[in-house]
């Protein structure tokens, strides 16, 4: 899923913009729409999500939303591009929600991978109250600067790293292949699964879900960014 105009989910689901309110569900309404090919070739395509009747009604902007997917030897490049097509400043966020297969397919077991920070991160981390930003912090899980995966790091939801000094992690078990997932762009990392589930998310963000009771414009929603 790719997380706009919105990371995260908004307090009571409604974005408030210039005096007015607006229904928007958690993370926007990208990760529902269809975007267009508008561009392929054997490595590279680019997708284009534009504003419509039905984006406007929720969020009433003028937008182009561009995604270039590039597969060079082993490396999958993302780059997204947002133009604002309004008259006016345009508000908004982007956050990547990829999932990672947990446990990789090279047969060691769930219990031995981990997340490898590039640069240490001795920040405590955000806390989530129901889906919202509290004012308080929890503890890193880091044991320096690796996250060993465990389901019950994630009773509370998501691990949210604001901000995250690394820009790159390394993903995988103690031994044998690994993945490396490079971020240089974005400020803050979320790390989530769902109980139970076979994945991991690896979720470079800019932007973040609705302090709790926040009831402001999307201009002063923290992580927002004026194009």
């Amino acid at each position: 899923p790719l997380l706009f105009p919105i990371v995260g989910r908004l307090n009571g689901d409604v974005l408030h913009i210039d005096g007015a309110d607006y229904p928007m569900k958690q993370h926007g309404f990208a990760r529902r729409s269809l975007f267009t090919l508008v561009e392929q070739s054997a490595t590279h395509a680019v997708f284009l999500l534009q504003d419509s009747a039905e984006t406007r009604a929720v969020y009433p902007f003028a937008f182009a939303l561009r995604v270039t997917y590039t597969i060079t030897d082993a490396t999958l490049e993302i780059a997204v591009a947002i133009e604002n097509r309004s008259e006016s400043p345009l508000p908004a966020s982007f956050g990547f929600h990829p999932a990672f297969a947990w446990p990789l397919p090279y047969g060691l077991p769930r219990a031995d991978h981990r997340i490898v920070f590039a640069e240490d991160e001795p920040d405590p981390l955000r806390e989530l109250v129901g889906s919202a930003i509290s004012s308080g912090r929890r503890p890193s899980p880091l044991q320096g600067r690796t996250l060993a995966l465990d389901h019950a790091l994630f009773t509370q939801d998501a691990l949210i790293w604001d901000p995250v000094h690394s820009q790159s992690v390394r993903y995988g078990a103690s031994t044998g292949p690994q993945l490396r997932v490079d971020f240089p762009d974005t400020p803050m990392l979320g790390i989530w699964t769902k109980p139970g589930a076979a994945f991991v998310c690896i979720e470079p963000w800019h932007g973040i879900a609705d302090p709790e009771g926040f009831t402001g414009d999307i201009r002063e929603k923290p992580g927002i960014v004026t194009i």
